[in-house]
């Protein structure tokens, strides 16, 4: 646990260096491109479908279950059979998936891209409250 802590400032300045921040300019120019376009608000409505959101439904509790099960299972699996592979594999995927909900939380704090709407309606996806926590940071658009 010790060095889970120990590293976290360094893995998380670390997504920061070199080329890696061309890969978060990258995706935020991409984000721009997409919403600017239209394409965006043209994906989120023609994925309503009861259909399409019923066989994609495993796919959102498995995305979420994943990062929050596997790692402490990886932990305790790692102490439970004193392999300490699996338990450094553990705290590696805790901290990466730390890390990446820290990232994107920050990322639509500062955007403030409003939830999406329930049902179709109005085209909500051009609409952004630029400033720390102006739009909140789990009802923002992915």
């Amino acid at each position: 646990m010790r060095e889970f802590f120990f590293t976290l400032p360094r893995n998380i300045a670390g997504c920061f260096k070199g080329w890696k921040i061309a890969w978060h300019l990258v995706a935020i120019g991409l984000a721009f491109v997409l919403v600017a376009s239209g394409f965006d608000w043209l994906y989120f409505s023609s994925t309503r479908g009861p259909q399409l959101r019923a066989c994609l439904f495993p796919a959102v509790v498995i995305g979420q279950l994943i990062p929050m099960t596997l790692p402490p299972l990886l932990l305790w699996a790692g102490v439970a059979l004193q392999k300490s592979a699996i338990t450094r594999t553990g705290w590696a995927l805790g901290q990466a998936a730390l890390i990446g909900w820290a990232m994107a939380s920050a990322y639509k704090a500062v955007t403030g891209r409003p939830h999406p709407p329930r049902f179709i309606g109005t085209d909500t996806s051009h609409v952004f409250h630029f400033g720390f926590l102006r739009g909140g940071i789990f009802w923002g658009w992915p």
